[in-house]
């Protein structure tokens, strides 16, 4: 199933409530949305991207483009190019260098589906490499790169599933959230799964980065089905007002649909409060079942 063809008259809310502050939206690059980028420009992700002549990977390679050059995307997506149990689109993507200017194709698994500035020529950058045939499940990566220099390197469960080889089908979409009160965390990002539909579930994974580790954070997520019920998650990070020095909080609160008053009430809330030690997160639940 194309993504791009997904049912969008549904779609749930962004899961987290949004209580801390954005830093720096225009640090954001790029992200993806139905089988497309949000700009007209992304990175590459892969050690080294090939720029084919044409959509083929029989054609011939104009040139070859290591991790982190920048490339336009002048339109969007079409075709299909399968590799490592993933299909995805052929880009049109122009390269400019000092003194040319290349045209040609990159495989959408070679290019970064969301990417940041962290700090000068620091980027954060996330795209989904493969398909686990066994587990039916996508496999995604995360990579902080400085220079065209891998500083970190992460594998990441990014949420989507499949019953074979195809397209993923998930939008993505990463925001800048502040790290102070997070001891030794130089930026987190927050990194978002959305599917636009009904009924299936959106994930939010935030990502502490140090200036030489990448750690995994707590997650989030959010699910609705209309006049049913709806969850949704919230982040109280250190900087919040009600924040706590070293500590997250995930609250998630769970709501069903009363047909008497046409209205939602609150049938559950979880907290979840996850330590940082600075070196990793720990986390202990508190569950509270509304009467």
């Amino acid at each position: 199933m194309d993504g791009r063809n997904m049912n969008t008259n549904a779609i749930p809310v962004k899961l987290l409530a949004v209580t801390t502050v954005l830093l720096a939206s225009s640090t954001v690059q790029a992200d993806y949305r139905f089988g497309d980028f949000t700009t007209d420009r992304t990175v590459v992700f892969s050690d080294e991207a090939a720029l084919y002549a044409a959509p083929d990977p029989n054609s011939s390679i104009l040139i070859q483009l290591p991790v982190g050059t920048p490339v336009t995307i002048p339109e969007g997506g079409s075709g299909e190019y399968n590799s490592d149990g993933l299909t995805s689109y052929w880009y049109k993507a122009v390269y400019q260098s000092d003194d040319s200017e290349f045209t040609g194709f990159i495989p959408g698994c070679d290019l970064a589906m969301s990417d940041m500035i962290l700090d000068g020529d620091t980027l954060f950058l996330f795209t989904v490499t493969g398909f686990n045939e066994e587990s039916s499940q996508f496999i995604g990566r995360i990579r902080i790169i400085s220079s065209g220099d891998i500083l970190a390197e992460i594998e990441v469960d990014p949420m989507g599933r499949s019953f074979g080889q195809g397209f993923y089908e998930y939008n993505t979409e990463c925001l800048l959230r502040d790290p102070d009160g997070l001891t030794g965390v130089k930026n987190l990002v927050e990194l978002s799964f959305l599917y636009p539909a009904c009924g299936y579930a959106n994930y939010d994974v935030l990502f502490a980065w140090t200036g030489s580790d990448l750690i995994t954070g707590p997650m989030g997520y959010s699910v609705a089905e209309a006049g049913c019920y709806h969850a949704n998650s919230r982040y109280i990070l250190p900087s919040d007002s009600a924040g706590t020095l070293n500590e997250v909080v995930v609250e998630t609160i769970m709501e069903e649909f009363n047909d008497d008053t046409m209205d939602y009430y609150e049938t559950e809330r979880t907290v979840t409060a996850f330590k940082w030690d600075g070196t990793k997160f720990t986390g202990r639940s508190f569950l509270d079942a509304a009467e």
